[in-house]
């Protein structure tokens, strides 16, 4: 999705691709009109950051949720860089919009994993446990310190006791 502005700022141009993602006619995108389709909660963030591009003509940068044709909100990423002419006259800025909202979402799954690893979790170096957190421990129902130090097979792997092995994992859900 491409846009390009005239150097007040305001709108004066937008690709097909654009106009297909959000399901607008041109003429209601120019100008300010595309704010219509920003999620109320990230207009004046969007507005001030390129507001403040412009103040400086410096490149303009923006993540904020556009609503698409078929009414869903998508997180994009925004960029814009200041356009000038042979003699350096300033005539707005060219940019571009990427949907980045699967991105976001893959990376909000892992970090909900990595948090979901970090209830019960042990750092070995060479085999020997170095590091361990005290929900392990507490999972395992075993001091800190006697977990420190553990070489294999480690004490919490039931490798032969299915109940215990399923204690253990639903202590971990």
């Amino acid at each position: 999705m491409i846009w390009a502005s005239g150097p007040d700022g305001r709108r004066v141009w937008f690709s097909e691709g654009w106009t297909r993602f959000t399901g607008r006619a041109v003429d209601d995108e120019l100008g300010d009109g595309w704010t219509a389709g920003v999620h109320p909660d990230d207009v004046a963030a969007c507005r001030e950051a390129f507001a403040a591009a412009l103040a400086t003509r410096s490149r303009y940068e923006a993540t904020y949720r556009l609503r698409r044709a078929d009414g869903r909100y998508r997180r994009v990423f925004d960029r814009g860089e200041a356009r000038v002419d042979d003699s350096g006259e300033f005539l707005g800025y060219v940019g571009s919009c990427v949907d980045v909202s699967e991105a976001q979402e893959l990376h909000e799954r892992g970090i909900a994993y990595l948090a979901a690893l970090q209830d019960g979790f042990f750092v070995t170096e060479g085999g020997v446990v170095t590091e361990v957190n005290q929900r392990l421990a507490d999972i395992l129902r075993t001091p800190l310190d006697a977990l420190l130090g553990a070489r294999p097979p480690y004490p919490w792997w039931p490798l032969d006791d299915p109940v215990e092995l399923a204690r253990i994992e639903a202590a971990n859900e």
